[in-house]
């Protein structure tokens, strides 16, 4: 049994790995979110790497001397109105709110919510899982080369999960690569070769 501590696919090193680059650099995205006003949406099917994005856009912005304020919603996570208007409203002018989950959000919210970021003039960027909520700074998609170089990474180049069983195993999660992770990280830690065959 390998600890948590020591196992490649832990939460913490995945997060500490930050975005990998898909059609654009992040540099590229920082630059076009900037000519979008700081409001746009990062578009993609679940565990395609959405909020890994939107963190790493959300540090960039704040190192950069921009307030910003960070919220999360989902299906299973609730926040009431009051909760996001006083964030908003303790937000100043230029400010920028990022807002994992805003899809969530019923379209009566949402509009009420666009409306408060324009009177108060302050940036939003979203997650999405369609597009047409804001203008579309990327939209993030999952494949099995993705996949391999997320490995790749967390096992410091180490080969022990063949090309063909990643590939087989994104096509078992629906292009999920989070829920990939997470049975990855329980077969290492019951083998210690996360219970994938040697590569040939």
């Amino acid at each position: 049994m390998i600890a948590a501590k020591d196992n490649p696919f832990r939460v913490g090193r995945i997060q500490a790995m930050g975005y990998l680059p898909q059609a654009f650099s992040l540099p590229q995205l920082c630059e076009h979110l900037e000519q979008l006003d700081y409001t746009a949406a990062i578009v993609g099917p679940h565990g395609s790497g959405k909020t890994t994005l939107l963190r790493e856009l959300e540090k960039h912005v704040r190192q950069s001397g921009i307030q910003t304020e960070m919220l999360f919603i989902s299906l299973d996570v609730k926040l009431s109105w009051r909760v996001i208007r006083n964030t908003i409203d303790s937000m100043p002018p230029q400010g920028v709110l990022f807002f994992d989950g805003a899809c969530h959000l019923s379209f009566w919210r949402f509009r009420q919510l666009r409306r408060r970021m324009r009177k108060r003039n302050i940036g939003m960027v979203i997650t999405a899982h369609r597009e047409g909520l804001l203008n579309t700074l990327t939209v993030c998609r999952s494949s099995p080369a993705l996949l391999e170089d997320i490995v790749s990474h967390l096992l410091d180049g180490n080969t022990i999960c063949s090309g063909s069983y990643l590939a087989d195993l994104l096509q078992t999660h629906h292009g999920n690569i989070r829920d990939c992770l997470w049975q990855l990280y329980d077969e290492y830690a019951g083998t210690g070769n996360a219970g994938v065959p040697p590569a040939t």
